[in-house]
């Protein structure tokens, strides 16, 4: 049994998240010259906006295998707000769960007929040999709809580096080659949140969650094609502790969160999260802390061929955080000449940007010729730049916030990839050094 199962995971793995696309629903006569639509239809703003769209679907997200990822707010892969939601992927594998299965039911979404609906998830890990779950409920209210709340109980395994990696990229990285790059810890608890969608312009979430977070040990080292030695053990998130009692105050904002275009070439999204423990009365643990996390992202269309992507991140903690609520900088997600998780502290900037060059291509085929499609290949070059409060000789002490940070201490790096659509080839090198040797990361998702 043992020994089918990983190959079972791989097959459901590899065919679950490239499912087909639905149909397009346009009218088939939109482009046929008997049956054309007026001329103000063809030069219209929403006509226009719809086209640039789709061609920036195109250019700057091709089939990441985690673009199906949802949180309570829909589809993000967003630091912090990719972590509030306890509904992960129902097949997966890392060296924590081993080989997971399980069934779902999903979350309400906002267009949803139903105003009222339960959800929740029950997964075996055969790695921990223990059953996970997730059991809520979600009410819409509101004429238009706008309003959601709900209520949430959950004994999962938690991850804070989703955003970095994803999932899917994840089990499929950690099964083949042996490379897990998110760190996991156990969570048990109760979720209460509320979430306002303003016309799909901003969102705002607000939450209270108590939670018995715990350690994870490494239960598994299994890889196909890779090395077991490439397996870190998982860190401990409680340092002279079990488990701990977690709680907090969470509050977010979101501007623009579908990432739509705001100008026929141009889209900007915002995004805060404030997760409060130390300054909320009644709220005091051997864990206490706040932590204030903000994103910045732009996207500009050059031309059918050219994007540039933009993020700048900024983020401080204050009080005394578990360790997986630390920031870490290095490696996927942050500045790619850096060895993964290479620094950490309780207060980061970094600043990330991408040139894309490609040709477009309008042929859809099957997963497979979408996944290794020679004709969507596409060439980026990009730059990163980083800083964390460690201190620079004693790397265990961090620095006062902000008021330690020096334009010397940031890591910055340069760096060429191919995006030869689902697989990413990058290689970076540190501004410091471009003359010596550069990593390589092979992504599955884009980079941010």
């Amino acid at each position: 049994m043992r020994t089918l199962l990983p190959a079972a995971l791989l097959c459901a793995i590899l065919f679950v998240p490239f499912s087909a696309q639905a149909q397009n629903d346009d009218d088939p006569f939109a482009d046929d010259p008997l049956f054309n639509k007026p001329t103000r239809d063809w030069f219209s703003a929403d006509r226009i906006t719809r086209a640039v769209k789709q061609r920036r679907d195109r250019i700057i997200r091709q089939s990441g295998v985690d673009d199906s990822y949802h949180d309570l707010t829909g589809y993000s892969s967003k630091p912090g707000f990719a972590a509030l939601s306890a509904v992960k992927p129902m097949i997966r594998y890392n060296r924590v769960d081993g080989v997971t299965l399980g069934l779902s039911s999903d979350e309400l979404d906002w267009n949803q007929r139903d105003r009222f609906s339960p959800f929740g998830t029950l997964q075996y890990s055969f790695g921990r040999e223990e059953w996970l779950y997730t059991l809520g409920a979600e009410r819409l209210f509101g004429f238009d709809r706008s309003f959601k709340a709900g209520i949430e109980f959950h004994r999962i395994t938690d991850s804070d580096d989703g955003y970095r990696v994803g999932w899917n990229e994840t089990s499929l990285t950690a099964f083949l080659a042996g490379y897990d790059y998110m760190d996991y810890y156990g969570r048990q608890g109760t979720s209460i949140y509320s979430i306002y969608n303003a016309w799909d312009a901003a969102e705002f979430t607000l939450m209270y969650r108590t939670d018995d977070l715990y350690n994870l040990e490494r239960n598994t080292r299994y890889t196909m094609f890779g090395h077991k030695n490439t397996y870190r053990d998982n860190p401990a998130i409680l340092i002279g502790a079990d488990t701990a009692r977690v709680s907090q105050v969470v509050a977010g904002l979101r501007l623009n969160p579908r990432d739509k275009m705001l100008f026929p070439r141009f889209s900007a999204s915002f995004d805060v999260l404030a997760q409060l423990g130390k300054s909320i009365d009644g709220l005091d643990s051997d864990y206490a802390y706040d932590k204030l996390e903000t994103e910045l992202r732009a996207l500009f269309i050059i031309d059918s061929a050219a994007a540039l992507k933009i993020r700048a991140r900024a983020g401080q903690i204050v009080g005394n955080p578990t360790q997986n609520a630390f920031f870490y900088l290095g490696g996927p997600g942050t500045v790619r000449s850096m060895a993964f998780k290479e620094q950490s502290g309780t207060a980061m900037a970094l600043f990330n940007a991408e040139l894309l060059l490609g040709e477009e291509n309008n042929r859809r085929g099957d997963w497979l010729d979408e996944m290794f499609d020679l004709d969507e290949l596409q060439f980026k070059v990009f730059f990163d730049a980083g800083w964390v409060n460690t201190d620079p000789i004693i790397p265990q002490e961090f620095g006062t916030g902000f008021d330690s940070f020096s334009v010397d201490q940031l890591n910055t790096s340069l760096g060429v990839g191919i995006n030869l659509s689902t697989v990413r080839f990058e290689l970076a090198w540190p501004t410091k050094d471009l003359a010596g040797t550069p990593a390589l990361w092979v992504r599955l998702n884009p980079n941010f």
